[in-house]
């Protein structure tokens, strides 16, 4: 083959990558971890002493044309005995224990950056089963990770010859990509308290629930009335055309169906229905309210549902 046709089809191929890469955003993208291809690694700590500290660095290498956002997910801990000594024979007498992850403390920097300090007192337990987002690397750049697990010094004979084990994983997707990944436990990174937390739940806007009828329930009390699932799509489905009653039975019913799945009560919630009350929201009944009377509580739902406060706007489902 000529020089000319190589040259060509490096061209092509470099052209191909370059959509690829601008495109997907949400792929995953190739991450080297210690030179191999980001495979899952188990790591074990064993023999550790009060005050003991154990490092686990890894070498980064996004091997991409643009920066990579980073994501690190510790999971799958499972502490065991291993060999008991005498001294802890002793001290456990009959009733074992080995549960070395509430006594380490976890801290974590990449490259310059900390995301973890010792001296934030996380316990390994609390860092576990959530995507932990921990920067953005260049390119074709070898970055180095640093973990580190410092071993409660005050810990007695009772641990002596336990081990934990656990896995760890990375993810890298493109920088333009900031939502978050998410684990099977209900578990995600609070970046406020350093620790992976419960899900509080999150909400959908009116919008969301008037296209996607797989409600948690099957009817809703709007003010004092109880209203049916078919009615509350029906008022969903009329327009405002000036009555703040029905704009605040739209806000309102995305609400409740958002609590219902899981997201914090809001106060507005509790505000909306002592202001509906006895009326009956149309078509179903013939209830007004003036706009500028619900205007305030309206607007305060609104960003409730759109996550501006309270739960977090939940992601796009399909």
């Amino acid at each position: 083959m000529s020089s000319f046709f190589i040259s060509l089809l490096t061209i092509i191929n470099t052209m191909f990558t370059n959509v690829q890469s601008s495109t997907c955003t949400n792929c995953p993208l190739d991450l080297l971890v210690n030179g191999q291809h980001n495979p899952p690694h188990v790591v074990v700590l064993e023999d550790l002493k009060p005050g003991d500290d154990r490092e686990v660095p890894k070498d980064l290498y996004a091997n991409c044309i643009g920066r990579a956002r980073i994501y690190l997910h510790l999971k799958d801990v499972v502490s065991s005995q291993a060999q008991q000594t005498e001294p802890e024979q002793q001290e456990e007498g009959q009733q074992p224990k080995f549960d070395l992850p509430n006594y380490i403390y976890y801290d974590l920097k990449l490259g310059n950056q900390t995301i973890i300090k010792l001296t934030d007192q996380i316990r390994f337990t609390d860092a576990v089963s959530c995507w932990i987002p921990i920067g953005v690397i260049p390119p074709k750049t070898h970055v180095p990770l640093y973990q580190s697990f410092h071993f409660d010094q005050e810990v007695t004979n009772w641990a002596q010859g336990d081990q934990t084990t656990f896995t760890e994983e990375f993810l890298a997707v493109n920088e333009a990509n900031t939502e978050l990944p998410v684990t099977d436990t209900g578990r995600v990174w609070d970046p406020t308290t350093k620790r992976c937390i419960q899900d509080p739940g999150c909400t959908f806007t009116q919008g969301y629930w008037k296209n996607h009828t797989d409600w948690p329930v099957a009817n809703l009390t709007l003010g004092t009335t109880v209203y049916t699932k078919t009615q509350l799509l029906s008022i969903f489905g009329t327009p405002v055309s000036g009555n703040g009653l029905v704009s605040l039975a739209h806000q309102l019913i995305a609400a409740k169906l958002n609590v219902s799945s899981g997201a914090a009560v809001s106060a507005s919630i509790v505000a909306a229905d002592a202001l509906i009350g006895s009326l009956v929201v149309p078509p179903i009944g013939a209830g007004f309210l003036a706009p500028a009377t619900t205007s305030a509580l309206t607007s305060a739902l609104d960003n409730y549902n759109n996550g501006l406060s309270g739960s977090p706007h939940c992601k796009s489902k399909t």
